[in-house]
C-alpha cells in the first residue's frame, strides 16, 4: 500500500510541475511549490524545466575562453646554438600551411619563444598567451624509424644472400667446366 501512495504522490508532483510549466508558458508567474514532500522531486528537475545546476566543485567555463589554437607542432631542428620548429597552421578541416620559425621569430599571432630538443617541446606565444606544445608524433616517429631500419637491414641481408647464391652458381659452373662437362649459361 505504501508503494501506491508513492506513485500517487509522484503523479501529483508531475501534474503540479506540468501545471507550473503551462502557467509559465502562458506568461503568468508560477508560484513556488509549497515546502513539503514534493520538494525533493522538484529539486531533481525531472522534466528539465529549470536550467541544470553545475555540480559542486566543477570549474565553470567562461564564455570568453578561446578554443585551442589551430597549431600543430610537426618538427624540431637544432644546429649548434640555433633552434627551429615547424608548425602546421590552420583550422581542422581547413587548408593548413606549414611555417618554420627560429627562436624569436614571429608569424602572425604565433611567436616561437624556446625549443627544448631533448624533451621534444616548444614554448610559443599565441595571441599573447604563452603555450607549450609537444611533438606528439615523437613516439610514432621513433617507431617508423625503427621499422625503416629493420626494412633496410632486411634488404641488405637479402642482397647479400642473392650475391652469395650467384657466387656459388659461378663456382659450381667453373668446377663442372674444369671437370670437362659443358654447361649452359
Amino acid at each position: 500500500m505504501n508503494h501506491c501512495r508513492v506513485i500517487r504522490s509522484a503523479a501529483r508532483a508531475a501534474l503540479f510541475g506540468w501545471c507550473g510549466a503551462v502557467a509559465a508558458a502562458d506568461g503568468a508567474t508560477a508560484e513556488p511549490p509549497p515546502p513539503g514532500q514534493y520538494a525533493a522531486i522538484l529539486q531533481r528537475n525531472p522534466f528539465g524545466l529549470k536550467p541544470p545546476t553545475p555540480p559542486a566543485g566543477a570549474a565553470t567555463a567562461s564564455p570568453a575562453a578561446k578554443p585551442p589554437p589551430p597549431i600543430a607542432l610537426t618538427g624540431i631542428a637544432a644546429l649548434a646554438d640555433r633552434r627551429w620548429a615547424c608548425f602546421n597552421l590552420g583550422a581542422k578541416g581547413g587548408p593548413a600551411r606549414t611555417v618554420r620559425l627560429a627562436v624569436g621569430q614571429r608569424e602572425g599571432d604565433l611567436q616561437l619563444v624556446s625549443v627544448n630538443v631533448p624533451q621534444e617541446r616548444v614554448e610559443i606565444l599565441y595571441a599573447g598567451q604563452p603555450l607549450q606544445l609537444a611533438l606528439n608524433g615523437a613516439a610514432a616517429n621513433r617507431l617508423i624509424a625503427a621499422e625503416l631500419k629493420e626494412q633496410l637491414e632486411m634488404q641488405a641481408h637479402t642482397r647479400a644472400s642473392e650475391l652469395y647464391q650467384r657466387r656459388e652458381r659461378l663456382r659450381e659452373q667453373q668446377e663442372l667446366e674444369a671437370a670437362g662437362f659443358t654447361t649452359k649459361p
